[in-house]
């Protein structure tokens, strides 16, 4: 029988400055949507460690003082979470370094990084196990 206290799916958007000191707002609101969901305490840290890397490379290219658009979307399937924010035009983006590459691979199934030449985005999805059904 499936646990009535677990949500079937969960969203939301969350707009915060470009700051490392904002980091936090969007790993607490990712972090609490994945529990929500169902997901073990392991899975809940590797999305709190996947939105962490992923933030900070946003912020690193992010114009200053700009803003930071973080979304969220998960159901029984898994979770994906979404980013960006606005760079000056033209600016070159740096992707995540090899380091935090390891890491995404290590916690997330799936993860991206662009830029449009106006903002940087980066997506990551991280599913169920089996284990988690």
């Amino acid at each position: 029988m499936p646990d009535a206290s677990v949500d079937t799916a969960v969203g939301f958007t969350l707009v915060v400055m470009a700051s490392n000191d904002h980091i936090s707002f969007a790993r607490v609101t990712t972090t609490s949507a994945a529990a929500k969901l169902g997901f073990d305490y392991d899975t809940v840290e590797d999305i709190r460690i996947a939105v962490s890397e992923l933030c900070g490379t946003l912020i690193a290219n992010a114009i200053a003082g700009s803003e930071l658009t973080i979304t969220c979307h998960g159901d029984q399937e898994g979770i994906t979470v979404t980013g960006r924010a606005p760079i000056a035009d033209g600016a070159p983006a740096d992707g995540p370094d090899e380091l935090s590459v390891q890491v995404l691979d290590a916690v997330a199934d799936s993860h991206a990084f662009s830029s449009d030449g106006t903002e940087v985005q980066f997506t990551m999805f991280r599913g169920r196990r089996p284990s988690e059904s």
